[in-house]
Protein backbone atom coordinates (compact mmCIF):
# COMPACT_ATOMS: atom_id res chain seq x y z
CA UNK A 1 0.00 0.00 0.00
CA UNK A 2 1.85 2.67 -1.20
CA UNK A 3 1.31 6.81 0.99
CA UNK A 4 0.20 9.35 -1.19
CA UNK A 5 1.52 12.44 0.15
CA UNK A 6 -1.28 15.09 -0.62
CA UNK A 7 -0.05 18.55 -1.25
CA UNK A 8 -2.22 21.77 -0.07
CA UNK A 9 -0.47 24.17 -0.55
CA UNK A 10 -1.61 25.52 -3.36
CA UNK A 11 -4.96 24.95 -1.97
CA UNK A 12 -3.97 26.71 1.26
CA UNK A 13 -2.76 29.60 -0.56
CA UNK A 14 -5.43 30.66 -2.14
CA UNK A 15 -7.73 29.93 1.16
CA UNK A 16 -5.20 32.30 2.96
CA UNK A 17 -5.69 34.99 0.12
CA UNK A 18 -9.79 34.95 0.13
CA UNK A 19 -9.63 34.81 3.99
CA UNK A 20 -7.37 37.88 4.07
CA UNK A 21 -9.50 39.82 1.40
CA UNK A 22 -13.04 38.60 3.57
CA UNK A 23 -11.66 39.07 7.10
CA UNK A 24 -11.33 42.64 7.15
CA UNK A 25 -15.22 43.10 4.96
CA UNK A 26 -16.54 40.71 7.96
CA UNK A 27 -15.26 42.62 10.98
CA UNK A 28 -15.83 45.87 9.42
CA UNK A 29 -18.73 45.11 9.21
CA UNK A 30 -19.65 43.46 12.30
CA UNK A 31 -17.38 46.03 14.57
CA UNK A 32 -19.55 49.04 12.61
CA UNK A 33 -22.80 47.73 13.54
CA UNK A 34 -22.19 46.44 17.21
CA UNK A 35 -19.98 49.19 18.30
CA UNK A 36 -23.04 50.39 21.19
CA UNK A 37 -22.95 46.85 22.44
CA UNK A 38 -18.46 46.59 22.69
CA UNK A 39 -18.96 50.29 24.52
CA UNK A 40 -21.27 48.92 27.07
CA UNK A 41 -19.65 45.71 27.60
CA UNK A 42 -16.65 47.41 28.18
CA UNK A 43 -18.36 49.44 31.17
CA UNK A 44 -18.01 46.02 33.16
CA UNK A 45 -15.62 45.24 35.81
CA UNK A 46 -13.97 42.33 35.27
CA UNK A 47 -14.20 41.92 38.87
CA UNK A 48 -17.83 43.65 38.82
CA UNK A 49 -19.09 41.06 41.46
CA UNK A 50 -16.80 42.47 43.97
CA UNK A 51 -16.54 45.99 42.54
CA UNK A 52 -19.83 47.01 41.20
CA UNK A 53 -22.56 48.14 43.19
CA UNK A 54 -26.34 46.93 41.88
CA UNK A 55 -27.74 50.21 40.92
CA UNK A 56 -24.33 50.09 38.36
CA UNK A 57 -24.95 46.59 37.15
CA UNK A 58 -28.49 47.20 36.91
CA UNK A 59 -27.73 50.17 34.13
CA UNK A 60 -25.51 48.36 32.18
CA UNK A 61 -28.18 45.64 31.88
CA UNK A 62 -30.46 48.15 30.64
CA UNK A 63 -28.19 49.66 28.40
CA UNK A 64 -26.62 46.23 27.01
CA UNK A 65 -30.83 45.31 26.61
CA UNK A 66 -31.55 48.46 24.77
CA UNK A 67 -28.22 48.25 22.78
CA UNK A 68 -29.46 44.50 21.90
CA UNK A 69 -32.97 45.76 20.90
CA UNK A 70 -31.81 48.25 18.20
CA UNK A 71 -28.97 45.74 17.21
CA UNK A 72 -31.27 43.15 16.53
CA UNK A 73 -33.13 44.22 13.33
CA UNK A 74 -29.40 44.81 12.04
CA UNK A 75 -28.97 41.22 12.57
CA UNK A 76 -32.19 40.61 11.06
CA UNK A 77 -31.53 42.40 7.85
CA UNK A 78 -27.53 40.60 7.32
CA UNK A 79 -29.77 37.40 7.82
CA UNK A 80 -32.25 38.55 4.82
CA UNK A 81 -28.92 39.45 2.84
CA UNK A 82 -27.37 36.00 3.36
CA UNK A 83 -30.63 34.26 2.38
CA UNK A 84 -30.70 36.77 -1.06
CA UNK A 85 -27.39 35.85 -1.49
CA UNK A 86 -28.08 32.26 -1.39
CA UNK A 87 -30.96 32.63 -3.60
CA UNK A 88 -28.84 34.84 -6.24
CA UNK A 89 -25.96 32.10 -6.08
CA UNK A 90 -28.37 29.11 -6.70
CA UNK A 91 -30.16 31.32 -9.69
CA UNK A 92 -26.55 31.79 -11.32
CA UNK A 93 -26.05 28.39 -10.79
CA UNK A 94 -28.86 26.84 -12.42
CA UNK A 95 -29.00 29.54 -15.37
CA UNK A 96 -24.78 28.59 -15.80
CA UNK A 97 -25.89 25.07 -15.85
CA UNK A 98 -28.91 25.40 -18.65
CA UNK A 99 -26.23 27.56 -20.58
CA UNK A 100 -23.76 25.09 -20.82
CA UNK A 101 -23.35 22.37 -23.12
CA UNK A 102 -22.00 18.81 -22.53
CA UNK A 103 -22.33 15.86 -19.71
CA UNK A 104 -24.55 16.57 -16.59
CA UNK A 105 -21.53 16.32 -15.10
CA UNK A 106 -19.68 18.87 -17.37
CA UNK A 107 -22.51 21.48 -17.05
CA UNK A 108 -23.00 21.03 -12.79
CA UNK A 109 -18.99 21.82 -12.84
CA UNK A 110 -18.72 24.58 -14.96
CA UNK A 111 -21.58 26.32 -13.08
CA UNK A 112 -20.33 25.90 -9.75
CA UNK A 113 -16.95 27.64 -11.32
CA UNK A 114 -19.08 30.31 -13.43
CA UNK A 115 -20.86 30.94 -10.07
CA UNK A 116 -17.90 31.30 -7.41
CA UNK A 117 -18.15 34.81 -7.13
CA UNK A 118 -21.91 34.10 -5.90
CA UNK A 119 -20.79 31.96 -3.82
CA UNK A 120 -18.29 33.92 -2.15
CA UNK A 121 -20.61 36.42 -1.50
CA UNK A 122 -22.85 34.20 0.11
CA UNK A 123 -20.34 32.97 2.35
CA UNK A 124 -19.51 36.48 3.38
CA UNK A 125 -23.01 36.87 4.38
CA UNK A 126 -22.82 34.07 5.94
CA UNK A 127 -19.81 35.16 8.18
CA UNK A 128 -21.59 38.41 8.55
CA UNK A 129 -24.89 37.09 10.29
CA UNK A 130 -23.23 34.42 11.96
CA UNK A 131 -21.10 37.15 14.26
CA UNK A 132 -24.13 39.23 14.45
CA UNK A 133 -26.08 36.37 16.18
CA UNK A 134 -23.21 35.40 18.48
CA UNK A 135 -23.01 39.07 19.45
CA UNK A 136 -26.91 38.73 20.64
CA UNK A 137 -26.47 35.77 22.07
CA UNK A 138 -23.28 37.02 23.84
CA UNK A 139 -24.67 40.14 24.99
CA UNK A 140 -27.57 37.90 26.73
CA UNK A 141 -25.40 35.50 28.43
CA UNK A 142 -23.94 39.08 30.03
CA UNK A 143 -27.25 40.27 31.30
CA UNK A 144 -28.26 36.56 32.86
CA UNK A 145 -24.74 36.69 34.36
CA UNK A 146 -24.78 40.29 35.83
CA UNK A 147 -28.37 39.34 36.80
CA UNK A 148 -26.81 35.95 38.73
CA UNK A 149 -24.64 38.48 40.63
CA UNK A 150 -28.12 40.68 41.56
CA UNK A 151 -29.47 37.12 42.66
CA UNK A 152 -26.22 36.34 44.68
CA UNK A 153 -26.49 39.08 46.33
CA UNK A 154 -30.36 39.23 47.19
CA UNK A 155 -29.68 35.99 48.49
CA UNK A 156 -27.02 37.07 50.71
CA UNK A 157 -28.35 39.85 52.18
CA UNK A 158 -31.32 37.73 53.33
CA UNK A 159 -29.02 34.89 54.77
CA UNK A 160 -27.24 38.10 56.91
CA UNK A 161 -30.60 39.10 57.86
CA UNK A 162 -31.14 42.29 56.07
CA UNK A 163 -34.36 44.09 55.84
CA UNK A 164 -35.38 46.08 52.81
CA UNK A 165 -33.48 45.82 49.37
CA UNK A 166 -30.02 48.07 50.03
CA UNK A 167 -29.31 49.76 47.02
CA UNK A 168 -25.37 49.93 47.71
CA UNK A 169 -23.61 46.74 47.52
CA UNK A 170 -20.63 46.84 50.34
CA UNK A 171 -17.77 45.41 48.80
CA UNK A 172 -15.71 45.71 51.59
CA UNK A 173 -16.42 41.96 52.58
Amino acid sequence: MSKTKIDTTEANKLLKEAYAEFAPLIKETVEKHSRNIDNVIKKIDRDAENTMTNKEIRQIMLELQIEVYTFAPIKDLATFRQDLAKTLSNEAQANAYNETLGTQEYRRNQAILNTVDKQAVKLLYDAIANQMKTKIDEAHRMINVLQNILISRSADAKLKGATGYDDTFDNTN
